[in-house]
């Protein structure tokens, strides 16, 4: 999953109405791409601009205890 997401970004660069639908509808183009998203989890799209990055916290659970390595391969990656 994670080259087809990576083919994918890379796509968005050369084709702005792909990455125009990739905003509106997330899950479609995915879906053609490849990469299913469970039925029931949501998404939320953002767009890092040339002075504004997002950085994305990883879920917990009320009262989980967690070590280290659980919380690295659940956070998503980060490129800065």
């Amino acid at each position: 999953m994670e080259s087809n997401l990576a083919e994918l970004y890379l796509k968005f660069a050369s084709d702005p109405e792909l990455r125009k639908r990739f905003l509106k509808e997330p899950k479609v183009v995915l879906a053609e791409h490849g990469i299913h998203v469970p039925d029931g989890m949501g998404l939320a799209i953002v767009e890092d601009s040339a002075t504004v990055r997002h950085l994305v916290l990883p879920y917990f659970s009320p009262g989980e205890d967690m070590i280290l390595e659980e919380i690295g391969q659940r956070q998503s990656k980060i490129i800065i």
